[in-house]
Formats: C-alpha cells, structure tokens, sequence
C-alpha cells in the first residue's frame, strides 16, 4: 500500500475526524467562488478599472482570498493536533518524520481538490439565488444569470495553490514535535505565557501607527501599513486584556477564598491549562468580532445616509455656472428653469462671489453680508450680522478644519485701512464641496470698499424637494449641457448623478462587505467549535477521570457551560468594546453620525450572539457528556 492510498483510507474510514476541516474548507471555496463570478459578470466588465467600484470588487477577491488562507490554515491546525495520538504511534510503529510530513502532504491535497469541486458546486446551486440578492441590493445594475466559465477556472487555479500552500505547511506544524508528545497530547498542559512578548508586540505596532500619522511626507505609502499595523495593535491589546483578566481574576478569588468552592477550580485549572491556546482563540476571534461589527455598522449607516450625505457636500439640487462670455448664460438657465419649475419645492437664486483673481488665491471667494443672508435664506442657514471689521468665514469642504481669514483678502482690507477679525466659522456649504477652499464674508461696508478691486463670479442654483426621483429629466439636461462642458463654456453640477454613483457603490459594498462579514461570523463559530472538538477527545478523558471520583452530571453541564461561555462572550464583549470606540473616533471627522445605527445594530448583535452560543453549547455539551458517561466505567 503506497502513503496516497493510505491517506485515501484513511480520509474515508474516519469521516467523523474529517468531516469538520472538510466543511470548513468547502465553505472558503464557496464564498471565493460567489465573489469571482460577481466580478466577472458581463455588466462589470464596462467598469473603468480606474473606478470605486472595480477597486471594490478587486479588494473583495483579495479579501476573501486572505480570509480563506488564514481559515484553512487555523482549521488544519486543530484538525492536526486533533490527530495527534494518531500520528505519534505511526511514528513508534515505523514512520520516519519524511513519511508522516508525506501523509499529512496527500490527505491536504485529497481534502482540497475534495473541497475546490464541492465548493464549485455548491457555488453554482447557489449563483442564480446570489445573482438576484445581488440585483436587489445594489439596484441600477441588471444580474442576469450567466455560465461563470472564467470563475470557475480562477477558482480552481487560486484555491488550488492555496491548498497546495497550506499542503506545504501543514506537515510544519508537527514535525518538530517528539513522539511522546504526540502520544500523550491529551496530558500534556500549556504553560502561562510572559507579559514581554506580548506587551512588545502592542508597544512596536502602537509606535508604528504614531509614527505613521506623523509621517505626513511619505502618506500614501504609510497609510497601506496602517491597517494591518493597526489590527496588530487591537490584537495584541485584547490579548492583554484577557491575558491580565484572568491573572487578576485568579489573585481576586484566591484571596477571597472563592476560588476552591463549588465547581470554579475545576473551571479554572482547566482553562488555564490550555492558556496559550485559549487566548489565541480569544484574541483572533475578539478582532474578528469588532472588524465585523464595526464595517457592517459603516456600511449601513452609509448606505441608509446617502442623500443626506450628498446634501451636506451639495444643498442644491442642480449648479450652473459659465465660464466663457460665448456661453448663452441667459438661455441656458432658462432651459433648467423650464424643466424644473413644475416640481414640488421649486426654486431659484442667483449667487455672486467675488475672488481677487484667478491665480494666487487657493480657490478662496469672498462676499457681502447682503449676498451670504440671501443663500442663507435659501438654505435656511441662520443669517449673520456683521458689523466693521467683523468677518465669517465658511468652510469650502465638509468637514474642513483650521477656518480663518485668508492672506490675500486680509492684506486688501488692510491697504483700506481695516483688520479683519474672526467673528465666527461656518461648517455648512454653500457651494459643493471641495470646489473652494472656503468663502469669506465681511460686512457691506468693508466690501464696498474693495470691490474694484475683485472679479465676480456668477452662480445659478435650483432646488426641488423630489429630486431623487428626477432621473430622467436630469439625465436630460446632463446631456445638453455635456457638449457646453466640454468647450469648456458652462458647467452644469446635479445631486442626483452623486447620488446615483454614490448609491450604486455603497450598496455594491454593503452587498459584498455583508457577504464577507456573515463569512467572519461563521468563521468565528467554526473556529470555535473546531477548537473544541480537536481537544474533544482530552476533554472527555479528563472529566471522565473527575467523574468516577464524584462529580456529578449537574456540576459537569455547569463547567461545560461557563467554558463556552467564557470563550464565545469574552470575544464579543471586547468586540463591542472595539466597536463602540471605533464608532466614537470615527464620528468626530465623519458627516453623518453613526451612533443611532450603532445601538440598533448592538442589539441584533446580542440576538445572534446568543442564537451562536445557544448553538455550540448544545452541539459541543451533548458530546462531551456522551464521550464521558457512555465509556465511564
């Protein structure tokens, strides 16, 4: 019999051993292959490659791709040290460490090749329904089914170097190991690992990210380190926090004396006898929490805000300006006021700004007090009362930080003879954002005095309250005025192609980060439940020895319990601690607010979490009381 046939028998007489790597190696593929034929479904392949939506669709591959990696390559790892015994008395009965690295070689490639087919098929079975979620969620694009012939190659070919990757390691994470090891894997204890090294990790990866932002220079390239510096960072500190928990929470009962009562040292010896192991699954599944938390929240809040979004970078429906004096300014206002004063809401108003001139001024305006309060009263903006030399400057970008006065206007008012002073700062726009760099308004009487000085600037605005549903007479006016635009002669700026782009991409994301975040959750429960079935066997054996001396069903339920709730809500805790500081820091730069979609989904949060741990609970309980009162002797 050659090593491949008998990894062959292996696999098919010991299904039970398998089955759990197998799924879980199933699942990756299936999840890789929905995304590679979404990207390459006829309708994308006019997107610009240049564009948002190509990027998302390309970063959701290289994401799904990392994701699987890491997933098989944590799922082999408990699959291996579930067959540790195994592998130690084939190694006593013969086996030298060429021919084991050799088996464990072949069942990965078998398992694999298994998994790249069944994924593929299921992927399939499965399209037609992906497909038309897809369409309904996104909207705008129509998702016909297609035949993903070039999907199913990427799939074989990507996912097969990817198991080929994992054949390759996994035979590395055992070699080293002694035979006695192997044989006796149920007795062996973790030992408590040190503060240093992990308090190394936190601080290196913490100074990199300071370091990171300060380096203002080199930006584009540090803000690609950011992110996986930064989950780094959040992981080594959550390992930390467990870590000390559970050191303080030892000190904290022994010396209360707690410690020894009822089932609590049972609980503890327990968990601290596999504490390496414990906090890594801890730790990735706490990161894994808070990184699903956090997007789905961003992505439902951006998605959910997308006209009130782009109304804050734009409060006018429809913008017009020209730019040259061959440009029929007169008719061509006259055209947007024919196709929209029949809507609801319609109205209109003329705007002037005034520059020094075209050069040297960073794209800045100013303009009387009299002008700002009529585009106020057209926004609705509180009106403002300037008096001398008082002046309000108003933010050309949303969000825009350190407002003041600009040069070139302060030394035109100063060669009048007046200082201008800050009055106050406005952060709503009144023009689109990041067209100006920001607009000053002073009093009439300053303005007055420097107006011969300025070139004015005419802008027409259009509001009507159903813009969103102008679809067609807005792609009308888009085309009329392309050619104008360009010649370069006149601009003609809608909210509702903003809308329309930015829509389409954020529910293109939320479809797909929705798809990836449900993958992380159920990640999560399979790192779980695979943990504790590769140790289920060490577990029965150790129970099984405390029974025969007295412990009873109740006692033993309550211990299985508290472990699985100790490693499924100690993770989801500090995922919402993630969260909720994410959501915090991200609010004080972010336009729309986040917290109201953040309590809502908190909850759903707690629903799933207590359907998962329901789940595992009973799943794993039932096991482990089979494994020890069926055999107890």
């Amino acid at each position: 019999m050659t090593l491949f046939n008998f990894a062959w028998k292996n696999i098919i007489r010991d299904t039970k051993t398998y089955i759990y790597y197998f799924v879980n190696c199933v699942f990756s593929v299936f999840i890789f292959f929905l995304f590679i034929a979404l990207a390459g479904h006829p309708v994308f392949k006019l997107i610009d490659v240049n564009s948002a939506m190509w990027y998302i669709l390309v970063a959701a591959q290289l994401i799904s791709v990392c994701f699987s990696l890491f997933f098989i390559t944590y799922s082999v790892k408990n699959f291996l040290q579930a067959r540790g015994k195994q592998f130690g008395i084939i190694v006593i009965l013969g086996g030298t460490k060429k021919q084991l690295n050799q088996l464990i070689f072949y069942e990965n490639i078998v398992i694999g090749l298994s998994s790249i087919v069944f994924g593929i098929l299921i992927g399939m079975l499965f399209f037609k329904i992906f497909l038309s979620a897809a369409e309904r969620v996104i909207r705008g694009v129509e998702l016909n089914f297609y035949f993903p012939a070039k999907a199913i190659v990427m799939t074989i070919i990507i996912m097969g170097l990817v198991f080929l990757l994992i054949a390759v390691i996994a035979p590395r994470l055992i070699r080293k190991s002694k035979v006695v090891q192997l044989i006796k894997v149920e007795e062996t204890t973790e030992k408590m690992p040190k503060r240093t090294g992990m308090y190394a990790v936190f601080v290196i990866s913490t100074t990199a990210i300071i370091v990171g932002l300060l380096a203002t220079k080199y930006v584009d390239i540090v803000s690609f380190f950011l992110l996986p510096v930064g989950v780094v960072a959040v992981g080594s500190f959550m390992c930390i926090v467990v870590y000390e928990g559970v050191r303080f929470y030892i000190f904290l009962s022994k010396s209360k004396g707690s410690y020894y009562q009822g089932t609590r040292l049972l609980l503890m010896s327990n968990f601290i006898s596999k504490i390496r192991s414990n906090l890594q699954l801890i730790t990735i599944s706490a990161v894994l929490y808070g990184i699903t938390f956090l997007s789905v929240i961003l992505m439902v809040s951006s998605t959910k805000h997308v006209e009130d979004l782009i109304r804050k970078q734009c409060p006018y429906a429809y913008l017009y300006t020209s730019w040259d004096e061959s440009a029929d300014t007169e008719g061509n206002v006259e055209l947007i006021r024919k196709t929209m004063q029949n809507e609801p809401g319609y109205k209109e108003i003329k705007m002037l700004f005034w520059e020094k001139d075209s050069e040297g001024d960073n794209g800045s305006m100013i303009m009387p007090a009299s002008m700002y309060n009529q585009i106020a009263q057209f926004l609705k903006y509180p009106n403002v009362q300037l008096q001398g030399e008082e002046a309000l400057v108003v933010a050309g970008s949303v969000k825009q930080g350190n407002l003041e006065i600009p040069d070139v206007y302060q030394k035109m008012c100063e060669k009048q003879g007046h200082q201008l002073k800050e009055k106050d700062t406005q952060q709503n726009m009144i023009w689109l954002t990041g067209y100006l760099s920001g607009t000053t308004v002073v009093s009439d009487e300053v303005f007055e005095e420097i107006e011969d000085q300025l070139v004015v600037k005419e802008f027409y605005a259009f509001d009507v309250k159903n813009w969103t549903l102008l679809k067609d007479k807005t792609k009308d006016l888009r085309s009329y005025f392309q050619p104008l635009r360009d010649k370069q002669q006149a601009t003609f700026i809608s909210d509702y192609s903003y809308y329309e782009t930015d829509r389409l991409q954020k529910n293109l994301i939320l479809y797909i980060g929705s798809i990836l975040c449900f993958s992380f959750l159920l990640g999560i429960t399979s790192f779980i439940y695979s943990r504790l079935y590769s140790t289920l066997e060490k577990e029965c054996n150790y129970y099984r020895n405390i029974v025969k001396i007295g412990l009873s069903r109740k006692e033993l339920t309550k211990i299985v319990n508290r472990n699985i709730g100790i490693i499924m809500w100690v993770p989801f805790v500090l995922g919402l601690l993630f969260l909720w500081g994410g959501i915090l820091v991200i609010d004080r730069s972010s336009v729309i607010s986040n917290l109201s979609t953040g309590v809502v989904c908190t909850g759903i949060y707690g629903v799933v979490q207590v359907l998962m741990v329901l789940t595992v609970k009973g799943m794993y309980r039932k096991k482990i009381i089979e494994g020890v009162y069926e055999t107890a002797i």
